[in-house]
């Protein structure tokens, strides 16, 4: 774990579909239990 502070006014956002989980209704999950890859380098 990787631990970054953002500057003010600054924020990540996480797309609604990663935080409903396949096949539980009702249900939204937040935290360590979302995964992702780490970012690419965006190509120049």
């Amino acid at each position: 774990t990787e631990w970054r502070f953002l500057d003010d006014g600054l924020w990540y956002t996480v797309p609604y579909r990663c935080l409903v989980p396949d096949g539980v209704r009702n249900l939204l999950v937040v935290g360590r239990c979302l995964s992702a890859p780490p970012p690419r380098p965006s190509p120049s």
